[in-house]
């Protein structure tokens, strides 16, 4: 059996957003949780291209690898040609977590996190090309991701009304009470289901 860590490329791009939220505060939170199991997991936060750096409460701590594409390039780019790979600037990686909905370029296993998906059932209430983003993501997760990690219980059920197969979709609660050792363990647990080497069994 192989007891190196996990290596997670953990895409971080929401801490870069105008006015970051709980989708960002939830992935740091759990980002540090798991970097307090150095023998279970590495992780490696990636990021679009920025000349900027978040407010204080939402910077990632510890190393940020940039990939060469700003975000709105980026996203594109990720989601209609599944590139640039996030393992391109962290180096090889057993998983990679899109922690912020918009599914990274990957060739591993890919989860992505998911807060809601309230601009299915309620479409107008984003920018125009901000809810084109998002649907575009919303597609590619169906197609690509081998998990989706639902941070509530509504939202699990959004996505299995919104057409996710039910088999992929994991529920990590997190918010304003959440216990972040429970919700990194989850976490784990997940990255674990999909590197058989490290001792679990695969369930695609």
């Amino acid at each position: 059996m192989n007891d190196a860590p996990i290596r997670v490329a953990y895409a971080l791009e929401q801490c870069w957003d105008q006015v970051p939220g709980e989708a960002a505060t939830a992935a740091l939170r759990i980002a540090a949780a798991l970097g307090e199991r150095p023998d279970d997991v590495t992780v490696l936060q990636v990021v679009a291209k920025h000349a900027d750096i978040p407010p204080a409460v939402y910077r990632p701590v510890g190393s940020v690898a940039m990939l060469p594409l700003g975000r709105r390039w980026l996203y594109a780019a990720w989601t209609r040609l599944n590139w640039p790979k996030v393992e391109s600037v962290t180096g090889s990686v057993d998983v990679a977590h899109a922690t912020g909905f918009v599914p990274c370029a990957t060739s591993v296993p890919l989860v992505v996190t998911i807060d809601d998906i309230q601009f299915l059932e309620a479409p107008g209430s984003l920018a125009k090309h901000v809810e084109r983003v998002m649907r575009r993501s919303f597609d590619v997760i169906g197609e690509r991701a081998d998990r989706v990690l639902c941070s509530s219980r509504a939202t699990f059920d959004d996505c299995v009304r919104g057409g996710l197969d039910e088999a992929k979709l994991r529920l990590v609660p997190v918010g304003a009470d959440a216990d972040w050792e429970v919700a990194a363990e989850q976490t784990l647990a997940v990255y674990r289901e999909l590197v058989p080497a490290r001792g679990a069994t695969a369930n695609s």
